[in-house]
């Protein structure tokens, strides 16, 4: 064989053998972290292996599994009135980032806020709907800690 055809072999297989690792590392890893978020029989298949939903009383619990070799899904807790949401981001690697959604029916306004993990904004700009909204930002950590085990310092 010619030198040209062994390098371009060569840099194939690497390719191949990389994505092979890699996409065997996102099944077995990333979606079965995802799989155990779902795992309750309760839970409603919106999208198959992708989106699941289930409705507690007065609040909403979704879990969005990783698209396809993405490292990160998300998982959602939404008071039933649907002005007020916890995101909670679990990172393979990494600590877990969470957000908080409102939408303020009065003015039209919505906020979607990264939170840290003393559940203040990380934008100052934020900090006064935060501290507002900071009785509903608890309870949505409470729903999430009972139902994932994930409190806002990103323990599972």
């Amino acid at each position: 064989m010619k030198k040209k055809t062994k390098i371009f072999i060569s840099i194939m297989l690497f390719f191949v053998v990389t994505f092979v690792l890699y996409h065997s590392f996102w099944h077995f890893v990333v979606l079965a972290k995802s799989e155990e978020f779902s795992n309750a029989d309760e839970f409603q298949e919106i999208h198959e292996n992708l989106s699941y939903l289930l409705t507690d009383g007065e609040i909403v619990y979704n879990v969005e599994y990783p698209f396809y070799l993405s490292l990160t899904g998300n998982l959602a807790v939404q008071a039933n009135e649907g002005d007020f949401a916890l995101i909670i981001w679990p990172q393979v690697f990494g600590a877990t980032t969470f957000g908080f959604m409102m939408f303020n029916s009065e003015n039209n306004q919505s906020y979607e806020i990264e939170l840290d993990e003393n559940r203040n904004a990380l934008d100052e700009d934020f900090l006064p709907v935060v501290n507002e909204h900071s009785e509903i930002i608890d309870y949505l950590f409470e729903r999430a800690y009972k139902m994932w085990g994930i409190d806002s310092h990103g323990d599972l």
